[in-house]
């Protein structure tokens, strides 16, 4: 693909302003050093969100069997408190990723490549989640070099209720993007099968 892009850049008038994003995608797959200041190419600033890419794919291997508020349009939020009680604002509500009250089930998202365990913010934020919601299962989904797998960590006292993590596994042996493409697609049926089955 790198080879492609470098013998065929981006020429037609209608897409000329992509060639510069065409030239630093490929300085960033050749890993080469990008300038700023006094070389003829300077970097302007890339920034990706990458936890909300994240938490948007998993959205539609999901699809509709979770509901996937909006959170950074404040759409879908969870009040904590009943009737006008409570904090004004913002803490007075939760943003989940995903959350099925059918199910009785909450998810969120994490980017955080071979999670050997839950940070204890993390958790006190599915303990949250599952208490007003009254969730019967609550776990965070991670990205995973290793396997796709979906591990119990225990049950809550009190009102009870199952947290758990779920990885996705991202491979990396692929030969090829045909093979990369199809080894994924293995993954996330995985994925979906452990998310909706339970």
């Amino acid at each position: 693909m790198i080879a492609h892009n470098l013998t065929h850049p981006v020429v037609s008038a209608y897409f000329a302003e992509y060639r510069e994003l065409q030239k630093l995608c490929l300085a960033i797959l050749r890993h080469e050093a990008l300038g700023i200041g006094g070389e003829h190419d300077q970097l302007y600033g890339v920034i990706f969100d990458v936890a909300w890419l994240w938490e948007n794919y998993v959205a539609a291997l999901l699809g509709d069997v979770y509901q996937h508020p909006d959170n950074r349009q404040h759409l879908g939020m969870v009040p904590i408190f009943q009737g006008d009680d409570g904090l004004p604002g913002e803490m007075s509500v939760l943003f989940p990723d995903f959350y099925s009250p059918a199910r009785r089930q909450v998810a969120d998202t994490k980017y955080k490549f071979g999670v050997n365990g839950i940070q204890r913010e993390d958790l006190f934020q599915l303990i949250t989640y599952a208490h007003v919601l009254k969730a019967k299962r609550t776990g965070i989904i991670y990205p995973d070099l290793a396997q796709t797998t979906q591990f119990k960590l225990g049950e809550l006292t009190g009102f009870g209720g199952v947290v758990y993590k779920q990885s996705l596994q991202v491979p990396q042996a692929a030969k090829s993007y045909g093979q990369f493409v199809n080894a994924m697609l293995a993954e996330e049926s995985q994925l979906k099968t452990e998310m909706i089955a339970r």
